[in-house]
């Protein structure tokens, strides 16, 4: 398996293992399901997979990884380990190492078995032998994956961290400057956000904060990066992001914040509100440091107006303030 060794990610491991399987078992569908960090099952790589195959494979796979075991089936379609499956035979096996099960290699035939598939105990023991190294390059590029998303994160939010943003910027403004193409960055700041920690500590404190990168998380689009700069300061990256579409996602965000109602769970009904500040680059020669303090700099503004408020200071352009 030195194809599979030899690649740096997950998906790539787990697609040379169904080539392996391909070439060593005539089947035209092949898989391989892993958890997500949540737990739930997830396709990794597959071959020969529709859409009505996706969820039975994922089911199948799922089976395996909880049991450890082998699962076979002469008819999806009649199998109860797998909700309106396709009527297809399936055969499921463990990649197992460290003692666990890190994956499941799943195959499905075209067609329906007339029984149910048997792997002679030779043969899964073969089987076993040629599948523990790539179960083993599996895990690791799944913890190298976890340990390097680990870094780039923050540990009370999950959103990425002071570091991973700087790498962000730094990519997206050279990118801005290479293609012409607009990127704005958003600050966020909470506006008194010291009474919360004075007036219900600082665990519930740091509950709202989570809160708080809840609906960030929800406001942001495929494309757009998060971060936690420290205490109650966020930032938001939006490539491909004018200077309008700046102040309106800022303002939908702002807006979202002063409606929310914090620490709802804890017994608690806290009301907070957002200062925002805001810059674009239009493809300049901006540095994303230089732009990220533009944006603080608009934040500051915002704040010392009474804050609540967003604002923006577009590259080249005046301060452009829209208050609330």
């Amino acid at each position: 398996m030195r194809a599979a060794g030899a690649a740096p990610d997950p998906s790539r491991v787990a697609d040379a293992v169904t080539a392996r399987a391909a070439a060593w078992l005539p089947a035209p569908c092949w898989a391989v399901v892993g958890p997500q960090a949540g737990g739930a099952p997830v396709v990794l790589a597959g071959r020969g997979l529709g859409p009505r195959e996706a969820p039975a494979v994922r089911a199948l796979g799922w089976w395996v990884l909880r049991r450890s075991r082998v699962a076979s089936s002469a008819d999806l379609s009649r199998d109860a380990r797998v909700p309106h499956g396709p009527a297809a035979a399936a055969v499921a096996l463990p990649l197992a190492c460290r003692a666990r099960t890190v994956a499941a290699l799943v195959g499905l035939d075209s067609g329906v078995a007339s029984r149910t598939p048997r792997l002679p105990g030779a043969l899964r023991r073969a089987l076993r032998l040629v599948l523990e190294p790539a179960a083993f390059a599996l895990d690791d590029a799944r913890r190298l994956e976890q340990a390097e998303r680990l870094a780039g994160t923050d540990d009370l939010t999950g959103l990425f961290n002071v570091r991973t943003l700087t790498d962000t910027l730094h990519r997206e403004s050279a990118r801005s400057s290479r293609t012409g193409r607009p990127l704005s960055v958003l600050v966020i700041d909470l506006d008194g956000f010291k009474k919360v920690n004075d007036e219900h500590g600082h665990l519930r404190g740091s509950r709202a904060l989570i809160e708080v990168a809840e609906l960030v998380r929800d406001s942001m689009r495929e494309g757009d990066a998060a971060a936690r700069c420290g205490g109650d300061e966020f930032a938001i990256v939006l490539p491909e992001t004018r200077a309008e579409g700046a102040v309106a996602a800022g303002e939908r965000l702002r807006a979202r914040i002063a409606r929310h109602v914090f620490l709802r769970r804890a017994g608690c009904a806290v009301r907070l509100t957002a200062s925002v500040g805001a810059a674009t680059t239009n493809g300049g020669a901006m540095s994303g440091a230089g732009l990220l303090d533009l944006a603080d700099k608009a934040l500051y503004d915002m704040k010392a107006a009474g804050g609540n408020r967003t604002g923006m200071r577009p590259v080249g352009c005046a301060d452009v303030e829209r208050a609330k």
